[in-house]
């Protein structure tokens, strides 16, 4: 299932690109949904042109029922602390800010 996930990520990519952006965020918890298969509340995606990374402020992992577990082929960055906001640490790291500031877990 992650590759329908991948193949909507390889969409808005490509629009992106064609508009001439090399990233987008999104923020929206029903379209962060839709590209990644599920995240925890307040969870943003940033689309790069390289990778795409899922920011949250909770671990999408602790979730024992499984409804905000992601794709399996996305980057997760956590942040370290919950009160932090995922779509500033999103917009942080798309500007170059903040690439070595919060830990990687991968789905893999």
């Amino acid at each position: 299932m992650s590759e329908v996930y991948a193949a909507r990520r390889a969409r808005l990519r490509e629009r992106c690109a064609a508009g001439g952006s090399e990233a987008a965020l999104v923020s929206g918890g029903a379209n962060v949904r839709y590209l990644t298969g599920g995240a925890p509340p307040g969870a943003a995606l940033l689309i790069g042109p390289d990778q795409d990374v899922l920011v949250c402020a909770s671990d999408p992992f602790a979730d024992s029922t499984g409804t905000s577990r992601p794709a399996d082929d996305l980057r997760v960055m956590l942040l370290p602390s919950p009160e932090g906001d995922p779509a500033v640490a999103g917009a942080e790291r798309a500007a170059g800010r903040g690439r070595a500031r919060w830990p990687w877990r991968s789905t893999t």
